[in-house]
């Protein structure tokens, strides 16, 4: 019986440090967003069409595939 409430115990400590630890990881990365949004850097996976990452972070159209839209723009409905 007493294995019972020290396992209780000790999963719950448990669970309150990985709920911290979520808490921590959230935090850092909102200020690492909000970081880069304020130095104007592109800060998600995809890349949208006609674009890519810069040297600096920051999104700079690609000439090739800029001249791609206009056509893909008509075609939508």
């Amino acid at each position: 019986m007493c294995s019972n409430g020290i396992s209780k115990l000790v999963f719950t400590i448990l669970s309150a440090v990985t709920e911290a630890e979520r808490d921590r990881i959230r935090e850092r990365v909102a200020t690492i967003k909000a970081d880069q949004r304020q130095r104007c850097r592109y800060h998600s996976e995809k890349v949208p069409f006609g674009f890519r990452v810069g040297a600096h972070g920051e999104l700079v159209a690609d000439p090739d595939q800029q001249e791609t839209v206009p056509c893909a723009q008509k075609v939508r409905p």
